[in-house]
């Protein structure tokens, strides 16, 4: 089992593509993909709800995306 984490902070579609790449790469293994948002704008956030939530009616049993929302931007420090 593989598992990546993903940080986003106000640029969704690098996300999206890092994720489908990751999608079209797998053919074999089990992954995990989790995705941080780090207190993104609404409009983002919405943006990469939406392409998760696609892409879990769509892949494979053996990959799954979980995305947690942080409250505000940490990391920074």
């Amino acid at each position: 089992m593989l598992n990546i984490i993903l940080v986003n902070y106000n640029n969704s579609q690098d996300t999206i593509n890092c994720i489908e790449s990751i999608l079209n790469l797998n053919k074999f293994i089990d992954i995990n993909i989790f995705v941080f948002d780090n207190a993104s704008s609404d409009d983002e956030k919405k943006i990469l709800k939406n392409f998760i939530n696609e892409k879990k009616e769509l892949i494979k049993d053996f990959i799954k995306i979980k995305l947690s929302e942080l409250p505000e931007k940490t990391g920074d420090r």
